[in-house]
């Protein structure tokens, strides 16, 4: 524990011990748990966050001691002081960073300095950590020689502040502080001192207060060190000074309004609200001090700024705060109760994130008070609901009313998000994590980058807090999960179309189709008409029937009548009744929507008409413009106008912005059925075929492109081993900034298209567009569309006679049963062999390399290392007389590894560090990434553990920023065994569990079963024989079944020593023999050598 630390620690007990407080009692008063107040009394808590402090400084106002924020040091100038004069050193932090000695300005030269400064003095006197200063400093990638920066920007300020070079003692206002930095000035020395003084003085009331609160804010020049480095501005400590100077402007403006000073108000007020246009605290504030001030105008003016600005940016109309106090503007009402009294530090904006209820809702009563009963129920955890049922059912509806009705009981916010469940990409739940955070009052900067540690930090946020979270139209469970608010007084209301029995504490409710009664209601209330009317009560019933009481029908029918008046119901009765017959057999949800889809298709012009018709031919409903623009044959600029003809009658949707500067755009389930039927009705075989070809030919020439440009790929480009030319299609260079993002974007639609045209018969189209989605497969495990559309190639190339199609289609086919999820290696080297043959017979010398590289490959998966050298060292030959760089990074790999396996060190190091210059000279992101690897294990099999942590590191950063998880699985099991070289088993083990289920997520039985036996080797470390036991025989029986030879030689080797431990020298005997014999029939002669020795004592 710090010195810093026991200071905060025992000035807190000992001013609460002073006032006559309880821990319950000062717990109460600040709002923090009794718990979290002890763990800081007792010096538990390293570092406490400034708002923290504040809390408890505020809550011990009012005793008789002098007034000084806990954690400070020093004398008490009381709230009128600032620094005596010719003080030595001051610190202003409030606006641009001011330095001053003496009195006199003292400009510092270098950013380390000024930041290192900057981020001690906003501690108050707190130590701060070498890692915190270097992650502030420099964020997640450091220089080499930060901690060398920071000593130096030290020393340097040591100079300003220490003149009488105090540091060796420890005693100077500068010291180092076990592994931490602290600065601790007088008081009054820095103006967030000064502020935090003045504040806390006018908290304690009295006629002082609006006077005090003026000079607090005055200490103010700009933000929070204004100018400094976005990290040190977004420090959590900065943010929570940020948080408390615009409670004090709220506070103050409160006290001059109600004292009739609405000049004074307006002051702070309206700088304020230019800075934080979203807070609606302040500018409730600002709408009455403005009315009060004279200016009604300018007042409401105001209010519908606001309210324009939260609907166009947020979706969301102004909370309550704001509309009451346009309200009492509306009255002529200035004075009484403040609006939105001020925000408590560090609470930040309250979340009002529901959309609004739609004024046409009916019945669903028994629902709804079921729903509020449980949503309003105290326990010991929160309150979580579920609406299941078919699309359109009404959950999202139902979900918002509910919301609504419950919303005062959740005074510390809602929040509201649409998880796209029903769409091909379902909302990541770390995004929408990121954005409750944000909407919680917590800075940008200050969001985790992980899922894991986000869905933490929005727990901690929303503890002890009442607040509703709605999750609408979730896709599953997973997604859900991270979502959950955890603790009392918390709810949750989630929308699925179906249950999902894996949430736990769930109470969900099945809604079901409208009765006829209620369907009549909604219609009528919908379309505006009378529903008393004689001559319209027949025709609203059968609306009601032909739609299959199904909500979103009935409001779509309804719409319909609403939009067009002069339409009576039984016009509209007549125009369904028409549809009737073609659906008959269609879903009760395909009938009726389709009937109003109809409606919406007659009203287009010919183009758009052919457009969404020609939609309707894919078979995936996400689409970039540019398909658009293939499907009808036009220029893209002219067929983006058309989709947003479609966009706008509501039969096409923008999902989400994609790669280049074209939207993506989705058509729902139920409109593209729609849509191909009116394809097939009214367009001709031929151009519906035409339309295809045009739009796979592009795709194919796109994707081969992005293939092209990836460097996450390991094979040789298809346009390389096949010979065609690069792509010179003119939405390329638009398209492709980002290969990856792109084969992202457009993966649902690569798939779809490749089925569609091996069915299709469409020559080379049925390979090409698979084959240049490899690398899209490969990297996001999507093992079982590649292998589908693959296998459909191969046999539409084997139909047309085409010998370089199937040439590729084996080759890839190869790669997924060694790399992929097949796991069938000696089918790999059959797939090989093939590609391999015909590869020769075409001349493809691109290919053939590949193809000895995959023989290689799978033999060495299968531990024959005698036979995978040979075909390794020729495809290494053939690569460099070819020059391809790539390609001979891989071969330098494949033969290095092999060495590594046969005991031959020195050999496989060199060939490996070979490889991974070539890799990173040529930019190969997938090969640096498996060269650092193996580069990292040799030299942890060497004993550099340095250097082997360095390279392992190294390339799991670089597999995190190419999401390719499977390698992160791999790294991390690597890393698992480095920690166990450390004598760290804990750590190992922590990190083996994460690679084993991130190797079992993207289905990758290899690294799995690999994690499962460095698993057990850690229980070996932990003395713990018989868990150890179990681990290693469930990884040698996988092992066994992907024919893993050389695995099951680990296995069996590593159970000897589990059996040895255990007491069972028998069993470990058998054991090292059967290794034995496996690593013999694998010709791995150094291990034999040592396991000769182990059965020899």
């Amino acid at each position: 524990m710090t010195d810093g630390v026991d200071d905060i620690a025992s000035n807190l007990r000992l001013r609460r011990r002073r006032a006559g407080l309880t821990q319950a009692d000062l717990a109460r008063r600040s709002g923090l748990s009794v718990r979290a107040l002890r763990d800081i009394e007792r010096g538990q808590v390293r570092a406490p966050h400034g708002a923290t402090l504040a809390r408890l400084t505020q809550a011990l106002a009012g005793t008789d001691e002098p007034r000084t924020p806990a954690g400070t040091t020093g004398t008490t100038a009381g709230p009128t002081a600032g620094p005596t004069a010719g003080t030595a050193f001051e610190v202003d932090l409030l606006g641009p960073l001011v330095v001053r000695v003496a009195g006199r300005p003292v400009r510092l030269r270098g950013a380390a300095e000024r930041g290192l400064l900057g981020l001690l003095a906003l501690h108050g006197g707190r130590p701060v950590s070498r890692d915190e200063i270097v992650a502030t400093l420099w964020g997640d990638r450091p220089p080499k020689t930060s901690i060398t920066q920071v000593q130096t920007a030290v020393g340097r300020l040591r100079r300003l502040v220490d003149p009488d070079r105090r540091r060796w003692s420890g005693a100077g206002p500068l010291r180092h502080v076990r592994g931490s930095y602290q600065l601790t000035l007088p008081a009054g020395h820095t103006d967030l001192e000064r502020f935090d003084t003045l504040l806390a003085e006018a908290d304690r009331g009295g006629d002082a207060a609006l006077d005090l609160l003026d000079r607090a804010l005055r200490c103010w020049r700009g933000p929070v060190l204004q100018g400094e480095s976005p990290r040190l501005h977004a420090h959590p400590a900065a943010s929570a000074a940020e948080r408390r100077r615009l409670t004090a402007i709220q506070r103050h403006a409160e006290l001059a309004a109600a004292r009739g000073r609405y000049g004074d108000a307006l002051r702070h007020l309206t700088a304020a609200c230019q800075a934080e246009p979203f807070h609606e605290g302040l500018h409730a504030g600002l709408i009455l001090a403005l009315a009060g001030s004279g200016a009604r105008a300018a007042a409401l003016q105001c209010f519908t700024d606001l309210r324009h600005r939260l609907a166009d940016e947020l979706g969301v109309e102004p909370s309550e705060p704001v509309q009451e106090a346009y309200r009492r503007v509306l009255r002529g009402e200035t004075g009484g109760g403040w609006p939105g009294t001020a925000v408590p530090t560090g609470a930040g904006i309250v979340p009002a994130q529901l959309p609004p209820v739609t004024t046409t809702f009916t019945a669903r009563d028994d629902e709804r008070a079921r729903l509020r009963d449980h949503l309003r129920r105290d326990g010991d955890g929160p309150a979580l609901c579920g609406i299941a049922g078919m699309g359109g059912i009404g959950k999202t509806t139902l979900a918002v009313k509910v919301g609504r009705e419950v919303a005062a009981d959740f005074p510390d916010g809602q929040l509201f998000v649409e998880l796209r469940g029903g769409g091909p990409e379902p909302a990541d739940p770390g995004r929408v994590l990121g954005t409750f955070l944000r909407a919680l009052g917590l800075a940008a900067a200050a969001v985790p980058d992980g899922t894991d540690e986000r869905a933490a930090l929005f727990r901690s946020r929303v503890a002890g807090r009442r607040i509703l979270v709605v999750l609408d139209n979730a896709a599953s469970e997973a997604q859900v999960q991270p979502l959950l608010p955890a603790g009392p007084g918390c709810a949750a209301l989630i929308t699925s179309r179906a249950r999902m029995p894996a949430l736990d504490g769930v109470r969900w409710t099945d809604l079901g189709l409208l009765s006829r009664s209620d369907g009549v209601r909604l219609l009528h209330a919908v379309a505006a008409t009378d529903a008393d009317a004689a001559d319209g009560s027949d025709a609203a019933a059968e609306i009601v029937d032909l739609c299959d009481r199904l909500p979103l029908a009935i409001r779509i029918a309804g719409a319909r009548i609403l939009g067009r008046p002069h339409w009576t119901l039984d016009r509209l009765a007549a125009a369904l009744r028409d549809e009737r017959g073609r659906l008959d057999e269609l879903t009760i949800g395909d009938l009726a929507v389709r009937g109003s889809l109809r409606l919406s298709y007659r009203a287009l012009e010919d183009d758009a008409a052919r457009l969404f018709r020609r939609l309707g031919l894919l078979d995936d409903g996400d689409v970039n413009s540019w398909v658009a623009a293939t499907l009808l044959d036009m220029p893209i600029d002219t067929a983006e106008r058309l989709v947003d003809r479609l966009v706008d009658a509501q039969l096409l949707l923008v999902s989400s912005p994609g790669p280049g500067r074209h939207l993506r755009y989705r058509q729902h389930d139920l409109v593209r059925l729609y849509a191909r039927e009116r394809v097939d009705a009214e367009e001709p075989p031929a151009e519906r075929a035409a339309a295809l070809v045009r739009t796979w030919t592009a795709l194919a020439d796109l994707a081969t492109e992005a293939d092209r440009r990836s460097p996450l790929r390991i094979l040789t480009a298809v346009s390389t081993a096949t010979g065609s030319p690069p792509s010179t299609d003119p939405w390329a260079e638009t398209l492709l900034t980002d290969p990856a993002a792109w084969l992202d974007a457009e993966r649902t639609l690569l798939i779809s298209a490749a089925r569609a045209a091996a069915s299709a018969r469409a020559g080379a189209l049925a390979w090409r567009i698979p084959a240049a989605s490899l690398v899209e497969f490969q990297t996001r495990g999507l093992f079982h569309d590649w292998r589908d559309t693959h296998r459909r190639g191969l046999r539409a190339a084997v139909a047309a006679g085409d010998p370089v199609g199937r040439a590729v289609m084996h080759r890839n086919l190869a790669q997924l049963e060694v790399f992929g999820g097949g796991g069938d290696w000696r089918r790999g080297i059959a797939e090989a062999g093939a590609a391999l043959a015909l590869f020769r017979r075409t001349g493809r010398r691109h290919g053939e390399v590949d193809a000895l590289f995959l023989v290689s490959a799978a033999h060495l998966r299968l531990g024959d290392l005698d036979r995978a050298l040979p075909p390794a060292e020729e495809g290494l030959r053939l690569a460099r007389g070819t020059g391809d760089r790539r390609a001979e990074a891989n071969l330098l790999h494949q033969v290095g590894w092999i060495h590594r396996m046969n005991g031959r060190i020195d050999i496989a190091l060199d060939h490996l560090e070979r490889g991974l210059r070539l890799a990173d000279d040529g930019g190969f992101t997938r090969l640096h990434i498996w060269l650092s690897l193996a580069v990292g294990i040799v030299r942890r099999e060497q004993g550099d553990l340095e250097a082997a942590e360095h390279h392992l590191r190294g390339a799991l950063a670089a597999a995190r920023r190419a999401r390719t998880d499977g390698d992160v699985g791999s790294i991390l099991n690597h890393l698992a065994a480095l920690q166990r070289r450390r004598d760290d088993p804990a750590g190992a083990r922590r990190t083996a569990e994460e690679a084993l289920r991130l190797s079992r997520t993207v289905g990758l039985a290899l690294n799995a079963a690999d994690a499962l036996l460095t698993l057990g080797e850690i229980q070996i470390d932990l003395g713990a024989g018989g868990r150890a036991r179990d681990l290693l025989t469930a990884a040698r029986d996988q092992l066994a079944g992907l024919g893993s030879a050389y695995g099951q030689a680990r296995a069996w080797k590593a159970l000897g020593v589990a059996e040895q431990l255990d007491g069972r020298p028998d069993a470990a005997r058998a054991a090292r023999h059967e290794a034995r014999r496996l690593f013999a029939d694998v010709g791995s002669a150094a291990e034999v050598r040592a396991l000769d020795a182990l059965l020899e004592e």
